[in-house]
């Protein structure tokens, strides 16, 4: 059986599907084993969004898919179980180690977005609850099936960026909205 890791919880009462190996836990008290988990298990998703498996160094296959009856709400959408429109897989072409997240997942080191936070006074830096807790706020919107085009809008004070996505969930266009107003709904 091959694992599957990824932001999203696959056991009931789970929160996270991140690991952290037993040493981790050592000489660490509760919020520290959380930051440690969140630094390890970015940096090693961070390298199959890169193309490379970071159990073998193989090549990855990366793959977006939507629900096109997403419904979610606030909650978990009936049709696909997922709180997110979009999500990401990657699978290594040798061992087949996968990983699934979120739409946002991937994009989260973009050159634009970092600047974008950095231009409201916030330094992003992904493997952090704080990156995380961004990320779930962006919204997602379904721009064509086939293929796959999937459009998230970040939002703060007022400014808007657009990031899109293609079907191997690679950014393809940025584009900063110029116009300010309220932050549209979720």
């Amino acid at each position: 059986m091959h694992r599957v890791r990824g932001l999203l919880a696959t056991a009931r009462g789970e929160i996270l599907g991140f690991s952290l190996p037993p040493a981790g836990l050592r000489d660490r008290d509760a919020d520290e084993i959380l930051d440690a988990t969140l630094v390890y298990s970015i940096h090693r998703f961070e390298t199959m969004v890169h193309g490379v498996c970071p159990e073998c160094s193989a090549a990855v296959d990366a793959s977006l898919a939507v629900c096109t009856d997403h419904h979610a709400g606030d909650g978990v959408c009936d049709a696909c179980g997922s709180q997110f429109l979009g999500i990401a897989t990657f699978v290594c072409e040798s061992c087949k180690f996968a990983w699934r997240s979120p739409s946002y997942a991937p994009v989260s080191r973009h050159p634009a977005l970092v600047s974008f936070y950095d231009d409201h006074g916030i330094e992003h830096v992904p493997c952090t609850w704080a990156a995380i807790s961004r990320g779930l706020a962006w919204r997602e919107e379904l721009l064509a099936t086939d293929p796959v085009s999937l459009r998230l809008t970040v939002t703060h004070g007022g400014d808007r960026l657009h990031l899109t996505l293609d079907e191997t969930a690679t950014v393809v266009d940025v584009d900063p909205d110029a116009t300010r107003g309220p932050d549209p709904p979720r």
